[in-house]
């Protein structure tokens, strides 16, 4: 085996379809494309599907999808804070004034806004320039950990007044009675009553026996009936037998 007699795999290599090389080769003149026509005359754009409207604009207009898993948070900023008269600013705080209604992923202080004071605030998140100014005037960043479900409290409601208890009228028991009219005789008690025993059913008469039957006298024989029905012959006398006088 040498270098010069290495060939590739049969069927592996294929030759070029030269065209425009005159009629005489078959693929010259119009070079295969056949007479006039967009396919005849130039290339067909990417996309192009004949004049129909092409796949990318019959796609939904309505682009992307909703984030089921998408996190919102409650906002507030530092202009509202400065206007809270505490010193700690939570989220129950906030909650119980109604300045947010849900806690949702977290209570975020975005930095819009000046403090005129050094206060507290405790929050899930903080943007760097609230963070900033809140150290500048002294005051305490404190970080909460992750949001836990928190229930709005409810607006707490003032007492009805308590109405004046009416006086109550002493209860009059009745006297029991002196004397002989007090010894009531005791009602004689009734004797005992002993619950009878389920009577018995009589018992069904037993129905009598069936009489047995006799049995059956056995077949006479046709020959045997022949021989009684015919009468008895009387034997004669033998010649040798004497006569017998009287």
């Amino acid at each position: 085996m040498r270098l010069d007699e290495l060939k590739p795999a049969p069927g592996s290599v294929k030759q070029r379809k030269r065209v425009g090389r005159g009629i005489g080769s078959g693929h010259g003149k119009t070079s295969t494309r056949g007479h006039k026509g967009a396919k005849a005359r130039r290339s067909i754009r990417p996309g192009f599907e004949g004049g129909q409207t092409p796949l990318h604009r019959r796609l939904p207009r309505k682009r992307g999808f909703t984030n089921i898993f998408k996190k919102e948070y409650a906002i507030i900023n530092l202009d509202m804070l400065a206007k809270q008269p505490e010193d700690t600013i939570t989220p129950e705080v906030l909650l119980e004034k109604g300045i947010i209604r849900d806690v949702k992923s977290g209570l975020r202080v975005l930095g819009r806004g000046e403090l005129e004071k050094a206060i507290t605030v405790r929050a899930h998140y903080f943007s760097k320039s609230a963070e900033e100014k809140i150290k500048a005037k002294g005051g305490v960043v404190e970080r909460i950990g992750p949001p836990q479900a928190v229930e709005p409290v409810a607006p707490k409601k003032k007492k009805p007044a308590a109405e004046p208890e009416s006086p109550k009228s002493p209860v009059v028991e009745p006297e029991a009675p002196v004397g002989p009219a007090a010894e009531v005789p005791a009602a004689p008690e009734a004797p005992a009553v002993e619950p009878e025993a389920p009577k018995k059913k009589p018992a069904a008469p037993k129905k009598p026996a069936a009489p047995k039957k006799k049995p059956a006298a056995p077949k006479k024989t046709a020959a045997k009936a022949k021989t009684e029905s015919e009468p008895k012959k009387k034997s004669k006398p033998k010649a040798g037998d004497a006569e017998v006088t009287e």
